[in-house]
Parts: structure tokens; C-alpha cells; sequence
């Protein structure tokens, strides 16, 4: 049910994105793409990531307690995190190498309260095994957010700054798919979300506080490990370097919809075996087989003919995106037939393997970019180094 919602999603993406490529030039798209970059690290810090152990505790009613805090918890922690960046918007602006960036950085704490909710909210119904409010909610989220950004492209929001449009599409489609999985939660669990009380809210939030807090150093640097080449890229070669980089991201991610509908399945149906028999083995050994051969035949003919489809779907302006799209999908394609088995290593709550192998990643990445800036390499030479570091640390 995961896996159909994630395709249907990815196709209403892929039917819109002719005309969205044709509203939008690839610097706005930079601009989007360093916007969404810097809500997505806050808005790890925002959950706490206390939506990474909601699967864990034994009892529905302790996983409820987790689920309200965090929606508590996500507007506080936006709002102090988000303030400063607002009042000084204009020098991380000019900072980062974008001034117009300084337009829209007054809206990054609701993307990151937004961000937030989701994510706990999606991770309540998969524990609920509600599988088809998360499938509808995804093609609802990709319905509006593409829709919306066709009309805004033709209607700028903002005359003069277009990637106004792709922002606050993106903003109101969070938004939407919020309320919707939200209201079919509140029906279907009524009881298990009744207020609790304080104190009892607090002390399980408390009991799961080490381990979330192990997740989040983790989950940081992962963030930072996938933003990293966004803002990187826009600093090195310029936002439209960064706006090309972000469309060939985007198809990038289109595989990841399937990709994290197995994992989250898995994670469940994993969990419940531990819980059972103390081992998921065969779970994972048929998985890593099922994600071997669903990905061999799509990654092979993406990496023959991106960049002409590309220039065919979205115009000339486009082709070296395509161009992108061809290194990025070898490490593409490790990573699909990898990830959704790696989330064993959080059903056996080994943190410390976690947080080393997130830190050697980005200790990488890092490098590849220093090397890039100290050395003046090119793009090409770039994007190469960060692929195979992902794959050899996937390996």
C-alpha cells in the first residue's frame, strides 16, 4: 500500500514537471533548493527525533504520549531556532551567496514546524499500521504541491523573485497533507490520544530522551550529509549550478518515495519479529532481494539516457541536469537496494554504529568539497567524489 502511494505520488510529479521546468528557471530552483536545505536541518532538531523511537515502545498508549510531545514540541523549537535566522536574514543571506534568499527566510519556521509534524505523524499511522492514510497522504502532499507550483509560476506570488512560487507551494502542500493525516488519526484514535496529563506526558518523553537524542546527532549529520552538496555547489558555482543540481535531486528522490514505503514496512513488520522471536534475518536477507531486482532494470536506463530525456521533457536549459542526474543515479542505486534494510540498526538500538557511519559520511563529503574549492575542480569531478564515497561506505 506504501509502494502504491509512493508510485502514484511519483507520477503526478513526473506528469507536472514539463511544465514546471518551463515556469522555472533553473536559479530559482537554487534558491528553492538552499530554502527547503535549511529547513529540513532545523527541523531535525525541531522533532528531537522522538518520531524515530515511536515504533519502539511496547504499548500504544506510551507511543501516544511520545506523539503528543512532539507536536508540543515542534512550534517551540521552531520559533527559538527560527527567530534569529529571521531577524538576521538578510547577513545569512548575503552569507550563503543568494541575496534574495532574505525574501522568504521570514517563513522558515513554519516549514519547520510543518516538516516536523509530518514526520511524527506519518511515523504514528505506520505504527498503527494505518498504511493507506500514509499512501493517500503522499499523493495528496504531491498533488498540491505540483499543482499549486504550475499556478504560481504562472501568477507569481512575488514579481521579479519566481521562486516565491516553488516555496510557498511547497509550504501549503506540508501544510494540507498536516491537517489530512491529522484529522484521520483523530478519528481513528480517539482514546489512545486523549491528554494524558503533564506528568505523565513529560515522564515518557524523559524515558525515550537518550535514545531520540541518539537518533538526532545521527539524523543531523545525515541532514547535513544530503544538504551539503546544495549549498555547496551554490557557493561554488552559483544558484543556477545549484538550481540544475536541485531538479536532478528531485528526480532523484523520485525512486526514494518507493525506496522509504519498503523501509517503513520492513521497520514494522522487523519490529514486530524482534519483539516475537529476538531475530528478523530471512526479513532482511528477502528485502535486500526484492530491492535488488525492482531496481537493476529503471537505474540501467536512467543512467543510459538521462540527459536526453532531460532536454526532450524540459528543454535544452535542462540538459545538464540530466547530465547530473547520470552520476548521481550509480550512487543512486546502492542506496535504494541498501536503505530500506539498513533501519535494522535502529530496531537493535546500536546508536554508536549509527552516529559513526552518518559522521563518516559527511567527514567525506566535506572533504570532497574542500578538495573542490582548494583545487578548483569541476562539477563533474565533484559530484564523482561524493558518489563514490557513498557507495564505497554503502559496500
Amino acid at each position: 500500500m506504501l509502494s502504491a502511494g509512493g508510485g502514484v505520488a511519483q507520477f503526478i510529479v513526473l506528469a507536472l514537471s514539463p511544465a514546471i521546468a518551463r515556469l522555472y528557471s533553473p536559479e530559482a530552483f537554487g534558491v528553492f533548493a538552499i530554502y527547503a536545505a535549511l529547513a529540513s536541518l532545523l527541523a531535525v532538531v525541531a522533532t528531537g527525533q522522538y518520531e524515530k523511537v515511536l515504533m519502539l515502545p511496547r504499548y500504544h498508549r506510551q507511543g501516544a504520549c511520545l506523539l503528543l510531545f512532539v507536536i508540543l514540541l515542534c512550534p517551540v523549537v521552531a520559533l527559538i531556532l527560527g527567530l534569529p535566522l529571521v531577524i538576521f536574514r538578510s547577513s545569512l543571506a548575503a552569507l550563503i551567496g543568494e541575496p534574495r534568499l532574505a525574501l522568504y527566510l521570514w517563513a522558515l519556521p513554519l516549514s519547520v514546524m510543518l516538516i516536523g509534524w509530518y514526520q511524527v505523524l506519518r511515523f504514528w499511522a505506520i505504527r498503527r499500521v494505518a498504511f493507506a492514510d500514509v499512501a493517500f497522504n503522499a499523493v495528496t502532499r504531491a498533488t498540491t504541491g505540483a499543482v499549486l507550483a504550475c499556478l504560481m509560476g504562472i501568477w507569481p506570488p512575488f514579481p521579479g523573485a519566481p521562486e516565491g512560487g516553488l516555496i510557498f507551494s511547497q509550504i501549503l502542500g506540508e501544510g494540507l497533507g498536516n491537517v489530512l493525516l491529522a484529522w484521520r488519526i483523530q478519528r481513528r484514535d480517539p482514546t489512545l490520544l486523549a491528554w494524558p496529563g503533564w506528568r505523565r506526558l513529560l515522564a515518557t518523553a524523559r524515558r525515550w530522551r537518550a535514545l531520540a537524542l541518539s537518533y538526532a546527532a545521527g539524523q543531523g549529520i545525515a541532514q547535513c550529509y544530503g544538504r551539503l552538496p546544495v549549498l555547496a555547489i551554490g557557493w561554488l558555482f552559483g544558484p543556477s549550478v545549484a538550481g540544475l543540481y536541485a531538479w536532478a535531486e528531485r528526480f532523484m528522490g523520485l525512486p526514494s518515495l518507493v525506496e522509504v514505503a519498503i523501509g517503513d514496512v520492513y521497520r514494522q513488520r522487523a519490529t514486530v519479529e524482534y519483539h516475537r522471536n529476538g531475530r528478523f534475518d530471512w526479513l532482511m536477507r528477502r528485502t535486500f532481494l526484492a530491492t535488488t531486482v525492482l531496481a537493476v532494470a529503471p537505474y540501467a536506463v536512467g543512467i543510459a539516457l538521462a540527459p536526453t530525456l532531460f532536454a526532450l521533457l524540459f528543454g535544452p536549459v535542462w540538459r545538464e541536469a540530466g547530465q547530473i542526474t547520470q552520476i548521481l543515479l550509480v550512487g543512486g542505486f546502492f542506496a535504494f537496494i541498501i536503505t530500506p534494510i539498513d533501519k535494522a540498526i535502529l530496531i537493535l538500538q546500536r546508536t554508536r554504529y549509527i552516529l559513526g557511519w552518518h559522521l563518516a559520511r559527511l567527514v567525506l563529503k566535506v572533504g570532497a568539497v574542500g578538495a573542490t574549492a582548494l583545487l578548483a575542480l569541476s562539477l563533474a569531478t565533484f559530484l564523482w567524489l561524493i558518489v563514490l564515497a557513498r557507495i564505497g561506505l554503502y559496500i
